[in-house]
């Protein structure tokens, strides 16, 4: 059985609880959501590519310990939902802001374009560098090729 994520075969299904099955599968992929952002990503591609719902997923995040500061905690639940709440609007704007067909970005870019507009537009306690900063690393370790175009939708 390969990972989800990376496509590694470490110790597949660390579980994070005893009833949940952890968000990230392999040894590879342990220890690479640290923080909110990562963690994010990883709830929105998996509500994408398998149709999962947000709260088991969010739920799971949290429940592992690997975000125990409570403004973190808040800030992963405020970047889940009120991504997924605005997902037209962000779309929309993605598709006026890409000169190419938006439809087609490769699977992880639009998650991370959709987070960053957010955190743009109606994160008032999170910088415009750091939105930016944020999702270009993120996209830098998902899809290098796609971070060039993130930083450039992203400071339209």
């Amino acid at each position: 059985m390969k990972c989800e994520k990376c496509g590694g075969t470490g110790k597949i299904e660390k579980p994070i609880n005893m009833r949940e099955k952890a968000l990230f599968d392999c040894e590879a992929c342990e220890g690479t959501g640290d923080v909110p952002g990562d963690w994010e990503q990883e709830v929105l591609d998996r509500f994408d590519r398998k149709g999962e719902y947000a709260e088991p997923l969010r739920d799971a995040a949290l429940s592992d310990g690997s975000i125990s500061n409570p403004p973190d905690r808040a800030l992963l639940t405020e970047l889940v939902y009120g991504t997924l709440r605005m997902r037209g609007r962000l779309d929309w704007i993605i598709a006026r802001l890409y000169k190419g067909e938006a439809a087609a970005l490769k699977a992880p870019v639009p998650n991370i374009l959709r987070t960053g507009l957010y955190q743009l537009l109606f994160a008032d306690r999170i910088p415009a560098f750091a939105a930016v900063n944020e999702a270009v690393a993120v996209a830098k370790k998902e899809c290098p090729a796609a971070a060039g175009l993130v930083n450039a939708i992203l400071r339209n």
